[in-house]
């Protein structure tokens, strides 16, 4: 292969990254374009070949980036004067210095670029950064990604956006994540960019790195976080199952067999059992919901994530006086404390709280369907009218402790069953006003995994068999009219009742 088909074949082998448009990196192409072969046809006279034995063995072994750009910019005979100079690839990148030399980081300069024309070391200095695109050697790496360079991060599509970040959908190339990924394929990811500036990346990076050292199967692990051109990004693997929500949504018409219901009750175990190892750390979640516990379809596993509302606490909740600072939670699944504890520190029981709420939607999908939870969603609406009112009281929704009630009614959940089993968990120890009443996660685990063992070894355990599915609850069944609300309403599992009645109705 001649200088002019090498240079063909590196240049039909660029890649640009979609992420950042005009930023271009050659994969591992150069490590089969690159060889001894292709290194003597192109740099070497014929002479040369003869009385400079080695010298495309050093290229190969020490300058194959070097020898690339080199190829690219149509000057791969001066590969020579660079190797007399020492010039190898760990001195790459390259900068402009004085009179027309270049150097390296550590200051080490290249007097050969002197004989050059300013265009052609203007191409060196451009296109260097082909060969620069970092290598993922460990998961959870941050990059200080340098302006010029790209990230090797192909078909990137905005898939979800919200005020303060958005998700991208993008591949990473197999060439750059060596330690990660062994199957050889291209790697599909979500790319969260953040919109509000460093200091939400940072605390969010701070619980990631906490979570990487546990490596728990339900807990989100991010590949690696990169800043470029002020912009910050953390990279995850991508979960191609979508989230707990859309998988009920999808499996709608799965039969309800022991076998499926065994299986959930050891995701909804792991997933309590991710709580624990979080809640060991002092971390609390703070937004867990559906949307947020996301399913790999290749691992057949449900991760928690989205640590971005997360807060970790160097001291137990019992010796902080600080108010807890909230951001952004879901209405739907979010503790009483929020409104019972304003100016009190938050516990980590919180995050029980919407254990307990996604727990009781699991039962209703498992026991109805999906139109059901949305029904029970939209039955839950309240009006936010008590902000002029000193004296109510937190409970737990009517609508909630009604369909609580019409469960444990079920035929199938009733007597000794598991199904019966984990409503009881839901009713006694996980939805709960007093937070004191709210049991712990390593208790939580504790008592499904008690259930859950049974169940796997007994299925007749596992609920009660009907011939025909009872009837919907009337308070999950869909409306005949749609109901018009007056006020801007917010689902909640919990409501306020005045103690003087103020707020009748609600």
């Amino acid at each position: 292969m001649n200088g002019e088909e090498l240079y063909n074949r590196l240049s039909k082998s660029l890649v640009e990254c979609s992420l950042r448009s005009q930023k271009f990196f050659l994969p591992d192409v150069i490590d089969d374009e690159i060889t001894t072969k292709n290194v003597k046809v192109a740099a070497l006279s014929r002479f040369q070949r003869i009385f400079q034995k080695g010298f495309d063995d050093k290229i190969v072994q020490q300058t194959k980036k070097v020898f690339a750009i080199l190829v690219m910019i149509e000057k791969p005979d001066a590969i020579k004067a660079l190797l007399a100079e020492e010039l190898n690839d760990s001195h790459l990148p390259l900068a402009a210095g004085s009179d027309n030399i270049l150097v390296s980081a550590n200051g080490k300069a290249f007097l050969s670029f002197q004989l050059w024309k300013s265009k052609s070391r203007d191409e060196f200095l451009e296109k260097q950064w082909w060969v620069q695109a970092p290598v993922l050697k460990t998961s959870g790496q941050h990059i200080k990604l340098d302006p010029k360079c790209a990230m090797p991060i192909t078909d990137c599509k905005s898939v979800h956006f919200q005020p303060d970040c958005t998700v991208h959908q993008g591949v990473l190339h197999t060439s750059r994540h060596q330690a990660l990924i062994t199957t050889g394929t291209n790697t599909k990811v979500a790319i969260k960019e953040f919109l509000r500036g460093p200091a939400p990346f940072d605390d969010e990076i701070y619980i990631l790195d906490r979570i990487l050292n546990i490596h728990h199967p339900h807990l989100i692990q991010h590949i690696c976080s990169f800043v470029a051109d002020n912009r910050h990004y953390v990279v995850f693997p991508w979960a191609g199952g979508g989230n707990l929500r859309e998988y009920w949504e999808k499996q709608d018409h799965a039969d309800r067999t022991a076998d499926l219901f065994v299986w959930h009750l050891q995701q909804l175990l792991g997933e309590a059992d991710a709580l624990r190892v979080l809640h060991k750390i002092n971390c609390r979640h703070g937004d867990l919901k559906p949307e947020n516990i996301l399913y790999f379809d290749e691992k057949n596993n449900f991760v928690i994530a989205d640590v971005g509302v997360s807060s970790i606490h160097k001291n137990p909740t019992i010796r902080r006086s600080d108010p807890t600072t909230s951001k952004a939670t879901t209405p739907s699944y979010e503790a009483p404390d929020v409104v019972t504890g304003i100016n009190s520190p938050r516990s980590r029981l919180y995050d029980i709280w919407s254990l307990g709420c996604i727990f009781l939607e699991f039962l209703v999908w498992f026991l109805f369907d999906h139109n059901s939870i949305d029904v029970f969603s939209g039955s839950r609406l309240r009006f936010n009218t008590l902000k002029q009112s000193a004296l109510w009281k937190v409970i737990v929704h009517p609508v909630v402790s009604e369909v609580i009630a019409a469960l444990r009614s079920d035929p199938r959940c009733e007597g000794d069953t598991a199904l019966g089993a984990v409503l009881d968990l839901i009713s006694e120890t996980l939805l709960r006003i007093e937070v004191k009443e709210r049991h712990a996660a390593d208790q939580v685990v504790d008592k499904l995994r008690t259930i859950y063992e049974r169940a796997k070894s007994e299925s007749s355990y596992c609920f009660n068999a009907v011939e025909v599915r009872p009837i919907k609850p009337i308070q999950l069944q869909s409306p005949k009219k749609p109901v018009v609300h007056q006020a801007k309403p917010r689902n909640s599992m919990v409501t306020e009742e005045s103690l003087i009645q103020l707020n009748d109705g609600v």
